[in-house]
Formats: structure tokens, C-alpha cells, sequence
């Protein structure tokens, strides 16, 4: 599933566009369209006035009250392309754009969607806040993890807690921390949770600065793949040796999430 890294880069790929004039809205499979206030048509002649994400949403204003908010997935993409070439199967609504362009939505899983709303907010009001936003301070983290019995990995993927972590960044944001995936939230010293949000602050940024993480499905803006999957310490390497400390990395399920860790650098 793309996470907060590669819906950000997204957003940047496409920040050009503001400004530009929309020919329409080509809803092709209306099974993804998650919320409807306004018919398509009323977009036509409008322009770009903004993209922005919040979480793991991508949200496009029309610079009135017409919104498209966008949703990837487990395998979606979001992505700009010549009118010119041929709609790929699974491509479920294209933003159809001056001078020949088209923002297409493809989605073969269909775990994503897209809400036509004039009140984005309420489509992201249960996100808790951006980890790389001013929000998210050590005294917040702190109270989180108060008392709390759920491991720290799945703490800091519940969006409702923090906006934005997946499975990937979730590994590597915790062997950064020096921390194991396992670890009962509580049990955190203020010393290891300011460790924790240094690593979420440093992992995010590296992980935009390399545009994402492609395996598979995942494509920036331009439909071009991320390069941040070079770079990963821990997630998807089971068995073979830590890059900081030689140790093999180890593979457990927690809260039914495959997670990965070193043994020895984690604890």
C-alpha cells in the first residue's frame, strides 16, 4: 500500500498542474466512487487550484468548494498521461485536462476509491496527526503510549493515532528508533520515544527525498518508480544480516502484520 512517503511524492510530481483547466471527469467504474455531492459535469471549466495529501489521501480542490479526494490502496495508482495513449484495464475515473492531458486513476484491487465531496475534512477526520507536522511532539507520543499494552508497531500504524505509516515505514521507522516492533507501548522511556519520533521524522523524509518505495504496483505522479526499496534496513529481509550490526533479521506477525527487525540493534 502506498504510504505517507509515496502519496507525498505523488503530490509534488503533480504540483504543476495547479492552474490548469479541467475538460471533465470520466467516471468509467462508479463501484470506486465512495461519495458523491456533486455530479462530475459541474467540474467541467474549472481549474486546478490545488493538490495537497493529508495521511494517505490525496485531496484536489477545484480553487472553489468542489473537491476529488483520492484514496490508493493496496495497489492503486494516480498518475498523469498523454490523452493520446490507450486507457489501461482497471483505469476507474481519469481527470481529463487541457492541452491533451489526463490524470488517471487505476486501481486492479479496487481496496482504494474516490470521494467527490465538498467537505474533504470529514472524508479525513478520524486521521490523528502528520508525523511530520508540528503536532506530533514527544509529549504527544508520550501520552499515546501511556499505559498502553498494544505493541509499538501497532500503535504508530493506527491512523487514527498518527496519519501515514504503513507496514514498510512502520519496520524501518522502529529500527531506526532502536526499538522492537513487539515492545508493549507503555514501556517506553521518554529517552526511546524521543528516539522514536526522530526516527519517524528522519525514515519519512528519506523515504520522500528517494520518492517512495516501488516492489510492484506503486508509481509517482509521472508513473515513474520510487528508489527508497535500495534502501531498506529491515523490511522484506528476512534472514539476511542487519547493514548496522551483521545480526540476521528476524520475521514475526504482530497484529496480524508481517514485521521485521534486528534482534540485536532492537530492543
Amino acid at each position: 500500500m502506498p504510504e505517507l512517503p509515496e502519496v507525498e511524492t505523488i503530490v509534488r510530481s503533480l504540483q504543476p498542474l495547479v492552474g490548469q483547466k479541467i475538460e471533465g471527469l470520466d467516471v468509467i467504474n462508479n463501484v470506486v466512487i465512495k461519495q458523491q455531492d456533486y455530479p462530475p459535469g459541474e467540474l467541467r471549466g474549472r481549474v486546478i487550484g490545488q493538490i495537497s495529501r493529508r495521511g494517505k489521501f490525496i485531496i484536489i480542490g477545484d480553487g472553489g468548494n468542489r473537491f476529488i479526494v483520492v484514496h490508493l490502496g493496496m495497489s492503486g495508482r494516480f498518475y498523469l498521461d498523454d490523452a493520446a495513449n490507450p486507457r489501461p484495464r482497471h483505469t476507474h475515473v481519469v481527470l481529463v485536462l487541457q492541452e491533451g492531458q489526463e490524470l488517471r486513476y487505476f486501481d486492479p484491487r479496487r481496496f482504494g476509491g474516490i470521494w467527490l465531496t465538498y467537505e474533504p475534512n470529514k472524508v479525513v477526520r478520524r486521521l490523528g496527526p502528520e508525523p511530520l507536522g508540528p503536532e506530533l511532539t514527544r509529549d504527544y507520543l508520550a501520552a499515546q503510549c501511556h499505559n498502553r499494552k498494544v505493541a509499538v508497531k501497532t500503535l504508530i500504524l493506527n491512523q487514527g493515532v498518527i496519519a501515514g505509516i504503513g507496514n514498510i515505514y512502520a519496520d524501518e521507522i522502529l529500527h531506526g528508533a532502536g526499538i522492537r516492533p513487539d515492545r508493549p507501548a507503555g514501556s517506553l522511556c521518554p529517552e526511546e520515544i524521543e528516539s522514536l519520533r526522530q526516527a519517524m521524522t528522519e525514515t519519512l523524509e528519506l523515504g520522500i527525498a528517494n520518492r517512495g518505495t516501488t516492489f510492484r504496483d506503486y508509481r509517482d505522479g509521472l508513473n515513474l518508480p520510487g528508489g527508497f526499496q535500495n534502501m531498506l534496513q529491515v523490511y522484506g529481509r528476512s534472514g539476511q544480516l542487519c547493514p548496522a550490526c551483521g545480526e540476521p533479521i528476524c520475521r514475526e506477525v504482530i497484529g496480524g502484520r508481517s514485521s521485521h527487525f534486528c534482534p540485536k540493534c532492537q530492543i
